[in-house]
């Protein structure tokens, strides 16, 4: 009764803090399965910067220089877009490419925002993540239960979906090796993050796949490396996980579709399959490379890919793929729409300026945030491998959220200055 008292005391105190932190959690369980939850959150954030942040020239000084460093790497990444357009045939898909560039240069006013609130929200997001195993497990068997022979997932892409899960459960092994908790707590994290990673694999998303035993080694020889908790429970933890999906009957699926990767990626190289899903990849990655040679320091384009593509259909090459905007390879989309340039840009911004703000981070008190950190710059990086991301809304929005919350948390102790009001008055 008396935590009740003090929460609600909390949330009159400081309503638009806890409001925010609610955003967080809602985005964390809902923002991959249920349609317009990650935009709408989105939304909410960047109108909330618009009115709460009044003096943006002081805000800006006030960050410290890693801070602006990383901040000012997300707009070049819009502007990599812009410089693309010398070489755009086709406007409307332009804009629409530029939309999404956009969203990632809006992780400044948003991050603005977060800085001055003087509120924890790494804790929401650990709630919400937490919250997030159970219920991306029940959607995803919804789904096989009301479209018997689909896949996992909810009303987005079962990629997003799969990687998405995969992310949340890693973030909890994340908390689970930097904080102490009960014995009870260890084990409602273990079945939440275990719920998540059984919806991933029913997604069937690869690339999930891929980045969920890099993590968990990174993870487990962070443990190791600073003692954070026993050696032995981390041992117990991944131990308890591998169990409870070895026994279950995604073990066969995993086999099915990994076996089935081995298989369409032979059928590629024998000049056939490339209307299969590992094939179609490959083709699209080999168009991709022939369209950044024709034009490789700029690329084609933003938004020029899908015409570049059926030009090659119609000259005989995989006319069997279907023609779509993605590359299906975060490295290779960029390299293709914004050439050589674009590519830089993008190794820089989601890659060494994040890692360098999280080496840069090292006082006390954060380092939950600094390897969540670290788990959403390898896990994107990793998912980006077989799927094109950054051209995905609701990922884009689960991305920059998560990515904000984590880093403004982590910043806060490299600002020399007092916590500034929200409203900046």
């Amino acid at each position: 009764m008396m935590f009740i008292q003090e929460l609600l005391t909390e949330i009159r105190q400081k309503p638009l803090e806890n409001f925010m932190g609610l955003c967080v959690m809602v985005i964390a369980v809902f923002g991959a399965a249920i349609k317009d939850v990650a935009s709408a959150v989105f939304l909410i954030f960047i109108l909330t910067s618009i009115f709460y942040v009044k003096q943006w020239p002081q805000a800006w000084r006030s960050l410290g220089d890693v801070e602006r460093l990383l901040l000012t790497g997300y707009l070049l990444y819009m502007a990599s877009g812009f410089l693309s357009y010398v070489n755009v045939a086709d406007d409307y898909e332009f804009i629409k490419q530029m939309g999404r560039y956009l969203r990632f240069a809006l992780i400044v006013p948003v991050y603005l925002l977060l800085v001055r609130i003087d509120l924890n929200l790494t804790r929401f997001l650990m709630a919400g993540v937490v919250l997030s195993g159970p219920v991306y497990l029940l959607i995803a068997l919804l789904k096989q239960y009301n479209y018997p022979g689909s896949v996992g997932s909810g009303e987005y892409h079962h990629i997003i979906f799969g990687d998405a899960a995969m992310l949340n459960a890693m973030l909890i092994l994340a908390f689970l090796v930097t904080k102490k908790f009960s014995v009870f707590t260890r084990l409602l994290f273990t079945v939440s993050m275990s719920c998540a990673i059984y919806a991933s694999i029913l997604s069937t998303a690869r690339g999930a796949w891929l980045a969920a035993p890099v993590l968990i080694v990174m993870l487990a020889w962070y443990a190791v490396k600073t003692r954070s908790i026993r050696i032995r429970g981390i041992y117990i933890i991944i131990a308890i996980v591998l169990a409870m999906i070895a026994l279950s009957p995604v073990r066969d699926l995993i086999a099915t579709r990994s076996i089935e990767a081995v298989n369409e990626v032979k059928m590629f190289s024998s000049g056939e399959g490339a209307g299969t899903s590992v094939g179609g990849r490959l083709a699209l990655w080999d168009v991709a490379i022939k369209v950044w040679k024709e034009n490789p320091v700029l690329g084609t384009g933003a938004g020029d890919y899908n015409d570049d593509l059926v030009d090659y259909q119609s000259q005989g090459l995989y006319p069997e793929v279907y023609v779509h905007d993605s590359v299906h390879n975060i490295y290779l989309q960029a390299l293709a729409s914004t050439g050589i340039v674009g590519l830089l840009v993008f190794i820089l911004v989601f890659i060494v300026f994040p890692l360098l703000f999280l080496k840069r981070v090292k006082h006390g008190g954060v380092e939950l945030e600094r390897l969540s950190g670290l788990v959403l710059i390898v896990s994107v990086l990793i998912f980006g491998l077989t799927e094109s991301w950054t051209l995905r809304s609701p990922f884009i929005a689960i991305y920059v959220i998560y990515l904000v919350v984590i880093f403004s948390q982590a910043g806060k102790g490299l600002r020399d200055v007092k916590q500034l009001p929200v409203s900046g008055n």
